[in-house]
């Protein structure tokens, strides 16, 4: 299968258009089937570019009670709780449950100054959890096996809104910006709008590929490529789940990974499409770029491939393989970007390190390896100098890069979900020195928060619980 484009673009499947009007009405008629909000009446935007309608954000600061449902007394019967799919009467039930008290858990103690706790727990009654994503005002996205993106208010992580895509399963949660990435099992990504003068209402404007380009994509015959023997696509278009998103906003850019073996790139000023190509030889299953546009894809083939931005496109410049026996899940960077984590499903978490942090050219050479898990591993996430790895082992591990010699350690394993941990995110508590938020979704329909202290941050040392490579350790204790 081949979805690329520039000049190493594969050979086309041309399909003959012999009335260009009966193809846009065509397009138009599966558009409308394939976006179901398009078929609203109500009235849209007239600053939208993308010429969809927008579906406005529900925002709530309504108080959980004992069962989990919010007070009939807080809301009108027209307001977006009444009119949501999960209200039941003049009640509004959650699907959500806060189960756990709030910081009413004692502390576990881990090495001199370091501590962690679950200090909250919410139960979904429906599905497991697929996504999370932190904003940096401290609110909390989750998306589940429904059709909600639910926010959370940090402090009293109780329900602070909830917006509806309409359009299956959210497989990915990205923030960028003012902006919320959604990826849906239809293939397309959603964005929606944050409002800046409450972060917790978002409305969406647009879907991507946008109706536009899809319409005047279709009526050039160069812009289909084949897909399987008798099914041609639109280039622009992902043709199977959408996996992984990340966002370069500095340059500008999303990166979308698919299980249809490719990555998109897509400019946010005008949300077009503007390169595909095929990244590796089976499902991509994860990405991550670095503040200088390097780009980082992980696949179920087992190996991470490093991509190289230019001004037409992006070039292959290395291809990691030797360390990874199985498929390659999640990939996280450090906070420099000098760091690069591969989380594979042989358990391991592969730690790549860049030979000259300055250079894009420098190549990654394998720093070591974290053995911990007993599982294939399903999520990364960096914050400081704290890894934070999900496991289908039902565990969270935490592992900490000294800020001398470079050397891994493992704080701690978090134990409490019943199912595999499937995403993860994490942020510094910007009220308490040394202390780490962690979020856990698992696929036992729980979200977790996790309270870690590490105040000794200065402090260097090392331990031998990571397999690391022995020619790599002789270099950091030579110099």
């Amino acid at each position: 299968m081949g979805i690329s484009k520039g000049s190493n673009r594969p050979r086309k499947f041309s399909p003959k258009i012999a009335d260009p009007l009966k193809a846009v009405k065509t397009m138009l008629k599966s558009l409308l089937q394939s976006d179901p909000s398009l078929h609203s009446t109500s009235s849209r935007s007239s600053d939208e570019s993308f010429g969809l309608n927008n579906s406005s954000g529900m925002k709530s600061n309504d108080s959980f009670l004992s069962s989990g449902t919010v007070s009939p007394a807080r809301f009108s019967p027209t307001s977006p709780y009444a009119m949501s799919p999960w209200s039941n009467g003049s009640a509004c039930p959650s699907p959500w449950t806060l189960m756990s008290p709030l910081h009413s858990l004692t502390l576990t103690p881990l090495l001199d100054g370091r501590s962690y706790r679950c200090i909250a727990t919410m139960v979904r009654h429906e599905g497991h959890v697929n996504a999370l994503a932190v904003s940096g005002d401290g609110l909390l996205y989750t998306a589940s096996e429904s059709e909600n993106i639910r926010v959370w208010k940090h402090g009293t992580f109780q329900e602070y809104g909830c917006f509806k895509a309409g359009s299956g399963p959210v497989k990915a949660l990205l923030i960028g910006g003012d902006y919320v990435f959604s990826a849906h099992h239809d293939q397309k990504i959603r964005v929606w709008y944050r409002s800046r003068k409450d972060s917790g209402v978002c409305r969406r404007v647009g879907t991507l590929p946008t109706m536009k380009d899809r319409i005047q994509s279709s009526m050039d015959s160069e812009n289909y490529v084949q897909v399987r023997r008798h099914r041609s696509t639109l280039w622009i278009k992902h043709v199977d789940a959408i996996s992984s998103l990340a966002c370069n906003e500095e340059r500008g850019v999303l990166y979308s990974g698919s299980w249809d073996k490719s990555v998109k790139v897509w400019r946010m000023r005008d949300w077009k499409c503007i390169e595909s190509f095929v990244a590796h030889d089976d499902a991509v299953g994860s990405v991550a770029v670095a503040a200088d546009g390097l780009l980082f894809t992980g696949s179920a083939d087992g190996t991470v491939k490093v991509w190289a931005p230019t001004n037409a496109r992006h070039v292959l410049r290395q291809t990691l393989t030797a360390q990874h026996s199985g498929a390659v899940n999640a990939l996280a960077l450090s906070t420099d970007g000098s760091i690069l984590y591969s989380g594979s499903a042989d358990g391991s978490v592969n730690v790549w390190e860049r030979e000259n942090p300055i250079y894009m050219n420098s190549t990654l050479q394998h720093a070591g390896s974290l053995r911990g898990h007993r599982l294939a591993v399903l999520c990364l996430a960096v914050s400081k100098n704290l890894l934070f790895s999900g496991s289908a082992d039902k565990t969270i591990q935490i592992w900490r890069r000294d800020t001398i010699g470079g050397f891994h350690s493992r704080l701690a394993v978090l134990e409490g979900h019943s199912g595999p941990v499937k995403s993860i995110a994490a942020t510094v508590d910007v009220s308490i020195s040394g202390v780490f938020l962690v979020y856990s979704g698992s696929m036992d329909q729980t979200v977790k928060v996790w309270r870690v202290e590490d105040k000794n941050e200065n402090t260097s040392y090392y331990s031998p619980n990571p397999v690391l490579s022995p020619a790599w350790v002789q270099h950091k204790l030579k110099y």
